[in-house]
């Protein structure tokens, strides 16, 4: 039998915890409601403590003391698994941003002149992602990411392209606004291309790949 000491010492520090947990479970809320796939797993690990910490409460207020030992024991133990998991896919990420995690994708990409194979070119990639105020439709996206190698470099290649194609006006509106490159896609060829690096960048417009050529295909490393 717990005595009334043991039992507000055991009240009070469930309390602190499930408050702390409450706090945890409105920011688990937000995160559900604003974030995406990552975010969801997460949250789903701080949602399993929200649920332990609000029985530790309920069971200390209710003076069972053998559950909420219990219960403590289960919060560690999902914490340090939800741990795992998160340091687990940042890992991930942070293997792909660096090059280390190899995509293959069939790439439009715009080349200018001869292009031999073994040969090096920095290449500029436009992206999926939207000019500010422009909102791409599925269609468009599908159209994208392409390549743009040329030989102003891969801050330029998407540059160099509209100010070299005929149709300079429907290359400037494809790239910047709407997206349509069905009067452009005999300017492209269509590869099989190995990337060393995140192709679903939706924080800049171009990105910088060094591209070497090889007889059927291209590989790729990321430089930003």
């Amino acid at each position: 039998m717990a005595s009334q000491e043991d039992l507000q010492r055991t009240t009070i520090k469930a309390t602190v915890v499930g408050l702390l947990f409450l706090v945890w479970g409105c920011l688990t809320v937000i995160g559900m409601l604003s974030g995406g796939l990552r975010d969801w797993i997460g949250n789903v690990w701080f949602f399993l403590l929200l649920i332990m910490a609000v029985l530790v409460v309920w069971w200390a207020w209710t003076a069972k003391l053998d559950r909420v030992d219990l219960a403590m024991d289960k919060i560690g133990t999902i914490f340090l698994i939800g741990l795992l998991i998160v340091w687990g896919w940042e890992g991930r990420d942070w293997l792909d941003e660096h090059g280390w995690i190899e995509h293959s994708h069939d790439t439009p990409v715009w080349i200018k002149g001869d292009w031999m194979v073994g040969e090096y070119r920095d290449c500029g990639m436009r992206t999926k992602a939207a000019q500010s105020g422009v909102v791409l439709s599925q269609e468009a996206k599908a159209k994208l990411p392409r390549l743009f190698c040329g030989d102003w470099g891969a801050q330029k290649g998407g540059w160099e392209f509209m100010d070299t194609t005929p149709d300079s006006d429907q290359a400037t509106n494809a790239m910047f606004r709407q997206g349509d490159w069905k009067e452009l896609d005999r300017n492209f060829h269509v590869l099989p291309v190995r990337y060393q690096g995140r192709i679903d960048r939706l924080d800049k417009l171009f990105v910088s790949w060094r591209c070497q050529r090889l007889s059927q295909s291209l590989e790729c490393k990321a430089l930003d």
